[in-house]
């Protein structure tokens, strides 16, 4: 039986661990960088009616909130990577492609799972509507 060629293991999560650390000082910098942008352009807002400026601050925020996010996701990512788990399905524990990992090396679910995950929090959205409604109709 041929031994496992612990170089080559040894080499893959070296290079995984780079690619997460560089997405997450490029993330960081976005971060940081739209942060201070948000902070200079309340100045030039002031010029604008109040829904105009509240749209663009929603929207900085939005988009602040989602890059925090994915850097939660990569933190998740390393300590998967230094426990032996990365790449493996956080919810059915089967392998996660690596055209997947490729495209999103911070992703915690194959595509199957992600998949019925996104079905189930859109089917929840529907329901949170649908009793908003009703209850604005008491």
């Amino acid at each position: 039986m041929a031994e496992p060629d612990l170089s080559a293991n040894r080499k893959r999560y070296e290079a995984l661990h780079q690619i997460l650390l560089d997405r997450k000082r490029e993330i960081s910098t976005e971060v940081l960088t739209r942060i201070r942008e948000m902070q200079g352009v309340e100045a030039g807002r002031r010029g604008r009616s109040v829904a105009q400026a509240r749209t663009l601050e929603d929207m900085d925020l939005a988009l602040v909130e989602m890059k925090s996010q994915t850097l939660v996701q990569i933190e998740e990512a390393l300590k998967r990577l230094e426990a032996g788990t990365y790449g493996q399905c956080t919810t059915c524990r089967q392998e996660i492609s690596e055209s997947r990992l490729r495209a999103l090396p911070f992703t915690p679910r194959c595509k199957d799972c992600e998949y019925r995950l996104e079905v189930r929090l859109e089917q929840m959205r529907r329901a949170q509507k649908h009793l908003q409604h009703y209850l604005a109709g008491l």
